[in-house]
């Protein structure tokens, strides 16, 4: 998940190979933190977010660092 500046030389992080192959409906994942992880409620999704997740707008903030994602 990491960006490719961050990955080991000549490796390219998964998410960028996702990406590359035009695999995902739009080039974004998200993840979901449940309060308990041992119920199976967290959630990692490539492509697309789920709206059940959430209640409210979702905000979007830009990346200003290639190193940290949404600061």
């Amino acid at each position: 998940m990491a960006y490719p500046a961050l990955a080991e030389p000549g490796v390219t992080p998964v998410f960028d190979n996702m990406m590359g192959q035009h695999l995902l409906k739009n080039n974004m994942f998200a993840f979901y933190l449940g309060a308990v992880a041992e119920q199976g409620e967290s959630d990692l999704t490539f492509g697309y977010y789920d709206k059940t997740k959430f209640e409210g707008d979702l905000v979007w903030n830009p990346v200003k660092l290639e190193y940290m994602f949404g600061i």
